[in-house]
């Protein structure tokens, strides 16, 4: 698939720098997500997990 991209004219210099801070993105926050999560009690971590389902059922209700 991103040979037929790359072929077609989709795929440039660009889009790869762009992925590739992308992709730099993704790799910390899952090492800092990674940290967090082995170093907060379960029970905190079941709020923030309520806390967040509900704040965006709240937004998801608000924008429709």
């Amino acid at each position: 698939m991103t040979g037929v991209r790359a072929y077609n004219g989709f795929f440039t210099t660009t889009v790869a720098v762009d992925y590739l801070y992308g992709l730099g993105g993704v790799i910390i926050g899952t090492m800092l997500g990674t940290y967090i999560f082995k170093h907060i009690p379960n029970r905190i971590f079941r709020y923030i997990v309520y806390a967040y389902i509900c704040i965006s059922g709240v937004i998801i209700l608000m924008t429709n």
